[in-house]
């Protein structure tokens, strides 16, 4: 029988030309982590404020928390209703693409804006985002500011592709969904004389970060949020930055900052003369942003549907976000290769053409492609091409479409494989007779390390080799069909000495002393110190997850002693 370990339920709202989606996860005990990704329109802005009026109803519920708010790219119609959706609500993270002040001016030039705009708040906006957000309720905002070289995940991915296997759960793990582990990478030096002082300014008081794109933010040990930044700087933008430098006097080295931008702002002949260089260097603007990939992991069975009656059950389902990108630009593999478990994807940018390659997606198989417009734009979103090419596919594709008249729900549902499909250790002819064992251990080892292949196969407390009388701890190998003699067996107190050793050296990272008063540690070779130390702080997401997990357990133990 399979055990349901996630409830989550997605929405489009009725937005038009623009995006609003929503969803939560719900945990066995009935806890709840919300995310909302974009909140604007250029068309429909009355009826997506009453979207978000429902929303927030909704969000009384759980607490009136957002968990993770992520905003695709600062493009007015993505986020001309966020001061209206924080009003009132707590939002823990925010994460968001970092442009420099000068590609934010761009932005603002490139609006277009029309009688349904806040061109003030979208200008105050744009001058500081990070001041704007906080002042708003925002508790911390993330930038991404690009990707990690090679599209190589620096840490806390998973492989959607590792082999198909059972994760043992429990009303313990179903709390740790809610403590969000932040596991973009830091760049520490990032900073530099070009950086917004603004930002700087929140960053000091810890509310604000700067971190590579091409990772994840994990709610809990189930549900995992891939981040990828589609991230293009024109030529045509370099020059214009050049060309503003020259024109307003700024005689300094790097990019014009906030505080330059406000002045800019503040002076409607200043505004004209940046509006007349905006004009003369560009016509057509590219949009650029973050890709948000989400769905259950650990490879759990899962289930989909929709408010069209469609579903689909048996393997993994997870969606794809994709704002206003590309898709001629270049995705990572981590996206690649899930193709084919996108239940969900975001048509980009409303359906436009130009942002359209039919090659790029051919992978994805039984999904549903949403195309976010306004019923009267002026573009011609989504594209006839568009539409042909999904209709195309019918077979395993459906276009459905997310107006100002029309949203779109659907569900996922994750469940824990039944048992029986994987090998336990057997306890037949072995020395150390398994008493309790996992279900399957090699799918959560292979995901931790990358994807690569591990000949760990399971975890065992049973009787020791050495004493019938006494118990122990079992890694078991198996290499080239057979469980290896190489197989790991402590006794069960030197397991939790190797785990006091792991946390004290996690510390010492931090703090530069060991922690531990029970067990005497000691660096023989200082040379290697420094490596091990970075290594550490590499794995520190995989390892934190399971601190979260034993502090749970901890804290139950002690309760009950």
């Amino acid at each position: 029988m399979q055990k349901r370990l996630i409830n989550s339920n997605w929405l489009f709202s009725k937005a038009g030309q623009g995006c609003f989606y929503a969803g939560e996860i719900i945990s066995r005990s009935k806890h709840v982590f919300n995310f909302v990704y974009d909140c604007g329109s250029s068309q429909g802005k009355s009826i997506l404020r009453k979207e978000i009026r429902e929303h927030k109803q909704r969000l009384s519920k759980s607490g009136d928390t957002i968990d993770l708010l992520v905003l695709s790219h600062l493009d007015s119609d993505h986020i001309n209703l966020i001061d209206y959706l924080l009003r009132d609500i707590t939002c823990k993270t925010v994460v968001l693409p970092y442009l420099n002040a000068v590609e934010r001016a761009f932005l603002y030039f490139a609006a277009g804006f029309d009688d349904t705009t806040d061109e003030e708040l979208y200008a105050s906006f744009l001058t500081d985002p990070a001041g704007f957000l906080i002042e708003n309720g925002a508790e911390k905002v993330i930038f991404i500011t690009g990707n990690a070289e090679n599209g190589i995940p620096r840490s806390g991915s998973i492989d959607p592709d590792g082999p198909e296997g059972n994760a043992t759960a429990n009303s313990n793990q179903d709390e740790a969904i809610f403590r969000t582990q932040i596991l973009l990478p830091e760049e520490s030096s990032y900073f530099t004389d070009d950086q917004d002082m603004e930002m700087l300014r929140f960053g000091r008081q810890q509310k604000v970060e700067f971190r590579r794109a091409n990772a994840s933010i994990k709610a809990g040990s189930h549900w995992e949020f891939f981040f990828w930044q589609i991230e293009q700087i024109p030529a045509q933008i370099i020059k214009f930055h050049i060309k503003l430098m020259q024109q307003f006097g700024i005689k300094k080295e790097g990019r014009l900052n906030a505080q330059e931008l406000k002045d800019i702002f503040a002076q409607p002949s200043k505004v004209d003369e940046f509006k007349s260089i905006f004009k003369s260097f560009f016509k057509e603007t590219n949009s650029t942003g973050l890709v948000v990939m989400h769905g259950p992991i650990n490879q759990y069975a899962s289930f989909y549907s929709d408010s069209e009656g469609h579903y689909y059950e048996g393997g993994p389902c997870w969606s794809l976000l994709t704002g206003d990108t590309d898709l001629h630009n270049h995705y990572p593999k981590r996206i690649d290769n899930n193709l084919p478990n996108i239940r969900m994807f975001q048509v980009p940018h409303h359906g436009s053409e130009n942002n359209w390659d039919l090659n790029k997606i051919l992978t994805l198989k039984a999904c549903k492609l949403v195309a976010n417009f306004g019923t009267k734009n002026s573009y011609g979103h989504p594209s006839e091409k568009i539409r042909l090419d999904i209709l195309s596919k019918a077979t395993s594709w459906q276009m459905v479409e997310n107006t100002e008249y029309q949203s779109f729900h659907y569900d996922i549902y994750a469940y824990q494989r039944a048992s029986g499909s994987v090998p336990h250790p057997s306890p037949l002819g072995r020395s150390h007779q398994p008493i309790i064992t996992t279900s399957e251990y090699r799918s959560i080892d292979e995901q931790e390390n990358l994807g690569q292949q591990t000949d760990a196969r399971a975890l065992s407390m049973g009787r020791s080799q050495w004493e019938p009388t006494e118990f122990s701890v079992k890694v078991w190998r198996h290499v080239n069909g057979r469980w290896s003699g190489q197989s790991e067996e402590m006794p069960l107190h030197r397991a939790l000495d190797l785990a006091i050793l792991v946390i004290s050296t996690m510390i010492h990272r931090r703090t530069n002393h060991f922690s531990s008063n029970f067990i005497d540690l000691e660096v023989i070779r200082p040379d290697e110190l420094e490596e091990l130390l970075e290594f550490v702080g590499e794995k520190e997401g995989i390892l934190s997850e399971r601190l979260y997990e034993l502090d749970i357990l901890i804290r139950e133990y002690l309760n009950r002693i």
